[in-house]
């Protein structure tokens, strides 16, 4: 299962606590080959958590490959919900905080679910549910029709849609103009 894969450690106090390993191509459809594999309980753990919470504010993200092109201070939670403890850790370890989940999570979908009900936007949610815990957070402002996650625009688009967002969250990372 790990051949081809290019493995991504989950630090905690310098011990590597989980993994995921990721395919170095995109399979095709029909394959029954996963392009991600981790053991279980991955998704229970913030990816990048030890070189985050060197930063006093956060990018909160999907996926690793979102993470990386949000540069060192963002974390992954591994899907569209953030559990109970990620948020304890988040609230004990930074200032402020961006949920910058893809913008297929709800941001930009515009389908309805029923006759007048929107489909369910993830990133509100989590932004809700941290503001909820007293966590100073804000959602990142993707443009109307734009369904690309973080991990395709690449460092240099995400580090401008963050600091579209916010140029004082972007000056705290240090990505300011």
């Amino acid at each position: 299962m790990l051949k081809d894969r290019v493995i991504f450690p989950y630090l905690f106090d310098g011990k590597m606590i989980m993994w995921q390993g990721r395919l170095h191509y995109t399979p095709e459809k029909k394959s029954r080959i996963r392009k991600w594999w981790f053991p279980s309980g991955t998704k229970k753990v913030l990816w990048n958590m030890d070189l985050a919470r060197k930063f006093p504010v956060a990018v909160i993200g999907e996926g690793i490959l979102s993470g990386l092109c949000a540069g060192p201070a963002a974390m992954s939670v591994g899907g569209k919900t953030i559990a109970s403890h990620m948020i304890k850790f988040i609230k004990d370890n930074f200032k402020r905080v961006m949920v910058m989940l893809d913008p297929d999570a709800g941001v930009n979908r515009g389908k309805k679910r029923g006759k007048d009900e929107l489909e369910d936007d993830y990133q509100q949610k989590m932004v809700d549910r941290l503001l909820a815990a007293n966590v100073d957070t804000i959602g990142a402002k993707w443009t109307k029709g734009d369904n690309r996650d973080p991990g395709e625009l690449g460092l240099k688009r995400t580090m401008e849609l963050i600091r579209n967002t916010s140029q004082s969250f972007a000056a705290d990372l240090g990505y300011a103009t």
